[in-house]
């Protein structure tokens, strides 16, 4: 297992190629007369992760291995994000699957599926 996400794995046929990281500090400014710009923090950071993955159909995911992802997503719930290596990175809630398939088969299979899915932090877990 490469990743878990409240009991979905990627893992074998579901390949994680990059994971992107970004803290928000909202940083704000604030224009001042005959002085410089003050800065300052409007509230807590905002942590959002986004999973860039891709599938191998033909490696055992077949054509529905993004239905749990899905089914998890529409319970709108937040789910611990666990590594490999047992690391807790804590709670996240999906935000947001985009999905996109190609190499169609006659049979309306298809060869090739990528996906990214965005993750926003959930701080009152």
């Amino acid at each position: 297992m490469i990743f878990s996400l409240g009991g979905f794995k990627f893992q074998n046929a579901l390949i994680p190629n990059d994971i992107v990281k970004t803290t928000d500090y909202k940083i704000t400014e604030s224009e001042r007369i005959n002085n410089y710009v003050a800065l300052f923090a409007v509230m807590k950071p905002r942590e959002e992760i986004t999973i860039n993955c891709i599938t191998l159909p033909n490696c055992g995911a077949g054509n529905k291995a993004l239905e749990p992802l899905y089914a998890l997503a529409n319970k709108q719930q937040s789910c611990l994000l666990v590594d490999g290596r047992g690391k807790q990175y804590g709670f996240y809630v999906i935000a947001n699957i985009e999905e996109t398939i190609s190499n169609f088969m006659p049979s309306g299979e298809f060869l090739g599926q990528e996906f990214s899915i965005t993750l926003i932090r959930d701080y009152k877990k």
